[in-house]
């Protein structure tokens, strides 16, 4: 009887462009809180003081932009987070990844970003996700947003965003990163096509 001779898998390994270098002032943070009866949205001084516990009936996003303006520590430390984020959230070059952590998960992805000269760069994106209390902490490293229109929805209670949970959430997050992979492929295509 003959053996089937497995078949090799060779996976093709290209190096990334590096990350464009951030440009952020200090103090980028916003905080959105919502149910379905409300929403509100304000700009955060002192990470230190924010208490995720402290919204049990809404959902919480916080979003820093700039990873190395983040104030990191005064954020997990003060939450109960685990530690090792204060290691991956200093590391600004992650390939896509997910890790569990005892109470979260830590997301890393890469979202493509053309520059006005069309320039293609890779921004890091960093999503911490509760596994048991309602929050999301996304952290950017540009300026260039790909979840304005989301933020749109919450404000204007459009779609299902305000009736679900943050899984919900964290689910139209990363279906905007993904539309802008597509969006970044037409537009580089569209102007090779000019050439």
């Amino acid at each position: 009887m003959k053996r089937k001779r497995r078949k090799t898998v060779h996976y093709l390994t290209t190096a990334l462009p590096k990350t464009a270098a951030p440009t952020f002032p200090k103090g980028t943070t916003s905080l959105w809180l919502y149910n379905q009866a409300q929403y509100s949205n304000r700009e955060v001084e002192d990470l230190s003081a924010l208490q995720f516990k402290d919204y049990p009936d809404e959902v919480m996003w916080l979003n820093d932009y700039g990873l190395q303006h983040a104030d990191i520590s005064s954020t997990i430390l003060p939450n109960g987070l685990d530690e090792f984020l204060l290691h991956l959230m200093t590391e600004v070059n992650h390939r896509n990844k997910v890790i569990e952590l005892d109470a979260c998960f830590f997301f890393s992805l890469k979202a493509p970003a053309l520059t006005p000269d069309a320039h293609l760069v890779f921004e890091q994106l960093f999503f911490v996700v509760s596994k048991s209390d309602a929050y999301i902490w996304t952290l950017q490293e540009l300026e260039g947003d790909h979840f304005d229109h989301i933020r749109a929805r919450i404000a204007k209670n459009a779609g299902m965003v305000r009736k679900k949970s943050s899984d919900y959430l964290f689910y139209l997050l990363i279906e905007a990163t993904v539309d802008n992979f597509y969006r970044s492929y037409e537009r580089l295509s569209e102007d090779n096509k000019r050439l």
